[in-house]
């Protein structure tokens, strides 16, 4: 607890000579951004910036093992493990619900009991080695979130593959101006432009938002913008949550192979989803993480009163 709940430091930038960190080091240190390690320590240390608002890390030359629980409910958008490191322990990412893509690199040996479980947009996974070098890699319990997400091999960390033109980067959305990362392939008309997820959706789809109910419900598609293949419906628009999917809403995108739903949905009406034949669903936070096909999925009809939008990360538990 050498440095718990400093909320005043905003980077930490450990020396060479530094060869040991004590667990809960910096945990509860919200104020805290950026972490550079050093060429000393090999390990991360347990819980070191748990509950911490970490939001970039530089793992340095010698990190080889990232410990149990040491990044948990940070503010990650992106992350990349460099080739030093070969384990990932328990919880070492658990909750980091900003985070929708991550890097890992083919000298990884296993991966922890729910590593990255709760990180509900994580939407795209690189791995620098072969989906058979993969199988290899011994994947504990509770790791869906990562498991599930859409996954591209043969790139590294510095987003270059020889199999395919894919590429990792941060952008500033030209839109909003937020900062996030993310994997996307040569030409992608989105990402490569620099449009964040929640910008993306707002420009792919049309919607309605009643003045009675103070609820949003999307109703089509722009036919002017090209369909992602992931797609990541916002929480809330205008500031009214998002909990209606309506008739033939999406029909016909062939394309689209990955839909994130908002937690807030209560409804997807008639043909919302018609000839989305490769179409996965998946709703954020919620308590089952599980990749759901469309026949699975029952439409309530039931209408209720407008909730308050959720809004993640203002509490931390």
């Amino acid at each position: 607890y050498a440095f718990s709940q400093c909320s005043k430091i905003r980077e930490v930038h450990f020396s060479d000579q530094l060869t040991y960190l004590g667990d809960y080091a910096f945990t509860k240190c919200y104020g805290l951004k950026k972490v550079s390690f050093g060429t000393g320590p090999t390990s991360t240390g347990n819980h070191t910036f748990e509950f911490a608002g970490v939001e970039e890390v530089d793992f340095g030359s010698t990190i080889t093992t990232i410990g149990t629980c040491s990044f948990a409910s940070c503010d990650f958008r992106a992350l990349v493990i460099p080739p030093t490191v070969t384990k990932i322990q328990s919880e070492a990412f658990r909750a980091i619900w900003s985070m929708s893509a991550v890097s890992l690199p083919k000298t990884l040996t296993s991966i922890g009991n729910n590593a990255f479980y709760n990180c509900s947009d994580l939407s795209h996974v690189t791995y620098s080695g072969t989906q058979e070098e993969f199988t290899a890699v011994k994947v504990y319990s509770g790791n869906t979130d990562l498991t599930e997400a859409l996954w591209h091999y043969g790139v590294d960390g510095s987003g270059i593959t020889d199999h395919e033109t894919c590429f990792h980067d941060y952008f500033s959305c030209d839109i909003c101006g937020a900062v996030f990362g993310y994997t996307y392939r040569s030409g992608a008309h989105s990402y490569a432009e620099g449009v964040c997820t929640r910008c993306n959706a707002l420009e792919c789809l049309t919607y309605n938002l009643s003045s009675a109910y103070m609820e949003v419900t999307i109703t089509g598609v722009n036919t002017e913008v090209a369909m992602p293949s992931t797609l990541t419906i916002p929480e809330t628009i205008e500031g009214c949550p998002v909990v209606t999917i309506g008739d033939n809403a999406l029909r016909n995108q062939a394309g689209l192979e990955i839909l994130i739903l908002p937690a807030n949905l209560r409804a997807i009406n008639d043909y919302a989803f018609c000839n989305c034949d490769d179409l996965m669903l998946r709703t954020r936070r919620s308590s089952d993480h599980r990749k759901r096909r469309i026949p699975e999925l029952r439409q309530p009809v039931e209408h209720r009163p407008a909730q308050q939008p959720h809004h993640a990360g203002q509490f931390r538990l």
